[in-house]
């Protein structure tokens, strides 16, 4: 076991914990220490721990040896406290303490996330801090053997750290001046160039971060860098994340995209109008489809991925089922597959269909459906698409034959012809 999650302490519980620290029986004699610590720290247990250990280092809380006892003065503590009700304050406070070369290992490793590697930190350290600092310590094993024995970080591996606890990162962060935009720009340049590629996938979202949060020109490879981080995101569920590195992309684009990375420029918008109706937001996913829709440079073929996030809206966003099929009908005319004979005529011919599909998988041995090839043609990935989405519209919207006949034309297009790719969209 390596997580034990503990609820915030009562009063009691944390009279009951500052007794045990100080080897005391009697309850009402730490009592008013408590109510203090309770106060200060909200009964958090690392908060409690921290503030403790700061009311020792400041003489507000001492070992008499004369009398063998540890004693405080309740008054004392709440009027030196008052301005340390902030966790971040006390352990900036022991932080501070710390010799320099220490306290920027501390900014550079919070910048690296809440785990990083010795390896990446050695990385930074050698390249970046050392370049910035005259005179500055090179033994970073000794340096990280101090970080550890203050308990700001813990081996999570055989080269990984994290930090103890989110707070001491934060605080970490905001120690200094050191950490600007400017700073965290330069980090992760220096990390996205230097690092070979399986490290950066492994620092992905760090890299990416720090890089977003400077002021750039528009840069291809940046964008890039933010499409993997988003479609890494995306992949894990992490929706809001992936969420942000699609519109981060999408600031790194150049004037000239659309003509010279279309494919680039398609995949941002895709993946944020996606994310942006899965969140909830449908007028920033709208706004993602207008831009694409507009874009004369784009074949009708190459808008389809955002004109099913569109039906996607229209269907399970706002339970416009009629009209999310009617919206999918129209966008397959236009890539050129219409495949309804007559409105008048559904019945009929759902009843066709569904006596020729069944007859003709009837006579299909196992070994076809084993030796189906994978489908690569981009208009027959957004015909299959775009019909999976008509079908499910009409499924809800009650239009039986449509639903019928949608059904028999997705069984015909991916068992008669090609598998369609798990992600083709």
């Amino acid at each position: 076991i390596t997580d034990i999650e503990l609820e915030n302490f009562d009063v009691g519980d944390v009279n009951a914990m500052i007794m045990t620290m100080l080897s005391i029986d009697n309850e009402f004699q730490t009592l008013g220490l408590a109510e203090v610590c309770f106060k200060r720290t909200l009964g958090n247990p690392f908060f409690l721990i921290e503030f403790m250990k700061m009311l020792q280092v400041e003489g507000l809380l001492e070992f008499n040896l004369g009398i063998m006892k540890w004693v405080w003065d309740v008054s004392r503590i709440e009027d030196k406290t008052m301005s340390a009700a902030n966790v971040v304050y006390l352990l900036q406070s022991r932080m501070r303490r710390l010799p320099t070369d220490i306290q920027v290992l501390l900014q550079y490793a919070a910048c690296l996330g809440s785990k990083f590697s010795l390896s990446t930190l050695e990385f930074v350290w050698k390249n970046h801090a050392l370049q910035m600092m005259d005179g500055a310590e090179s033994d970073i094993d000794g340096l990280l053997g101090v970080v550890g024995e203050e308990n700001f970080v813990e081996s999570c591996g055989e080269d990984d750290f994290r930090w103890v606890h989110d707070k001491v990162q934060e605080a970490a962060l905001s120690l200094s001046n050191l950490v600007t935009p400017t700073f965290q720009l330069g980090l992760g340049i220096c990390l996205y160039e230097g690092l070979d590629g399986p490290q950066v996938e492994t620092q992905l979202f760090d890299v990416a971060d720090l890089i977003n949060k400077g002021n750039l020109t528009a840069k291809v490879d940046l964008a890039v860098l933010n499409l993997r981080a988003a479609t890494k995101a995306r992949n894990v569920a992490a929706l809001q994340s992936a969420a942000c590195y699609a519109a981060n992309g999408i600031k790194q684009l150049p004037i000239d995209s659309w003509t010279t990375d279309r494919e680039l420029a398609l995949t941002l918008y895709s993946i944020g109008a996606d994310m942006e109706w899965a969140l909830g937001n449908i007028d920033a996913a709208e706004e993602y489809i207008r831009v694409v829709l507009d874009r004369e440079e784009c074949t009708e073929i190459e808008k389809v991925r955002l004109q099913v996030v569109k039906a996607r809206i229209l269907s399970a966003g706002q339970n416009r089922y009629k009209e999310a099929a009617e919206y999918g009908l129209v966008v397959l005319k236009k890539i050129g597959y219409k495949f309804i004979w007559q409105r008048s005529l559904l019945p009929v011919q759902a009843l066709t269909l569904v006596t020729r599909t069944s007859s003709r998988l009837e006579k299909l041995p196992v070994e076809h459906f084993e030796n189906l090839g994978i489908m690569t043609d981009r208009k027959y990935q957004a015909i299959v698409v775009m019909l999976h989405n008509v079908q499910r519209a009409a499924y809800n919207a009650k239009n039986i034959y449509l639903n019928i006949v949608t059904v028999c034309k997705i069984i015909e297009q991916q068992s008669f012809v090609f598998l369609l790719p798990l992600k083709c969209f």
